[in-house]
C-alpha cells in the first residue's frame, strides 16, 4: 500500500506476498504490530523518510521478519526501533529478523531477534560520503541460522547491553556471532561495547570488529565460541588503539 504513514494495533498474517508493504514517501510509524505466517517480509517499509517501530512481533515469515529501507534516492530519513511498550520480537524468519539500509543513523533498543534461517539482523548505512553511527541498546541476537548481528557503517558504532548466543550452526566457516565493520569510514570512526556477553557461537569468532577507529571493550564476556576467536579485533589502516 503506497501513501500509507502511520500502522498502530493491527495484526497481519498468512498473506501471499508481504503482511505490510508500505512505501509512504515520508515518515512511516509502527506502534503494537504483529506480522506472522505471510510468504514475503512480514514488515517491508521503503521510504525516502523516517522509519520508527515500537512494540513490533514478527515471527514465521518466509523471508525477513522485518525489512526496513531509506537509502535511497533522496532520502535523509533514520531508522529506529524502540521497546517502550514492548519488546520487539523476530524469530522463526526465512531469511534475517532484521533488515534495516540506511543512509542514516540506525537505533535498535529492546530488540530479541532468535531463530531466524538468516542473521538475526542485518544493519548498514556503508554508504560513500555518509557517516551517521548505528545506537544498539538491549537486544539479543540467538540461534540463529546465520550471524547472529551484522553491522556496516561509516560512523561511530556503540553497543551497549545483550549479548549474542548460538548463532551460526548451520552457516559456512568463518562466520562470527556478532560482526562489526566501519573500516570504509571517511575518517576513523570508533566502536565501542559495554555490558554485552557473547558465547557458544560455532564456525567463527564470537566477536569480530574490523574498523579505522578506536576499538574498546567494557564489561564483555566471550566464552565457549567454536572454530574460531573468542574476540578478534583489527584496526585496518589507522592509528587507534584497542583498549
Amino acid at each position: 500500500v503506497t501513501g500509507v504513514r502511520r500502522v498502530l494495533f493491527r495484526s497481519f498474517w498468512s498473506n501471499d506476498q508481504y503482511g505490510i508493504y508500505a512505501a509512504p514517501n515520508s515518515v512511516f510509524t509502527g506502534t503494537a504490530i504483529g506480522v506472522s505466517s505471510n510468504v514475503l517480509d512480514g514488515l517491508f517499509v521503503n521510504t525516502r523518510g523516517n522509519i520508527l517501530l515500537n512494540y513490533v512481533v514478527a515471527y514465521d515469515n518466509d523471508a525477513d521478519g522485518l525489512n526496513l529501507n531509506n537509502a535511497v534516492a533522496g532520502g535523509y530519513g533514520t531508522i529506529t526501533i524502540n521497546g517502550t511498550q514492548g519488546v520487539n520480537e523476530l524469530s522463526e524468519n526465512g531469511a534475517n529478523g532484521l533488515s534495516a539500509t540506511s543512509f542514516n543513523t540506525i537505533t535498535l533498543n529492546t530488540v530479541f531477534s532468535h531463530d531466524n534461517d538468516g542473521s538475526g539482523a542485518y544493519l548498514s548505512n556503508d554508504y560513500p560520503l555518509r557517516t551517521a553511527g548505528i545506537n544498539l541498546v538491549d537486544n539479543t541476537f540467538s540461534s540463529n541460522d546465520d550471524f547472529g548481528l551484522e553491522v556496516y557503517s561509516r560512523g561511530a558504532i556503540n553497543w551497549r547491553y545483550g549479548g549474542v548466543s548460538w548463532n551460526g550452526y548451520t552457516a559456512p566457516s568463518g562466520t562470527s556471532g556478532a560482526f562489526f565493520d566501519n573500516r570504509n569510514a571517511v575518517s576513523p570512526a570508533s566502536v565501542s561495547l559495554s555490558f554485552v556477553t557473547i558465547s557458544n557461537n560455532y564456525n567463527g569468532s564470537g566477536l569480530e570488529i574490523l574498523s579505522r577507529g578506536a576499538i574498546t571493550l567494557s564489561d564483555v564476556d566471550s566464552y565457549e565460541n567454536q572454530n574460531g576467536s573468542g574476540v578478534y579485533l583489527y584496526n585496518v589502516g589507522g592509528t587507534a588503539g584497542v583498549s
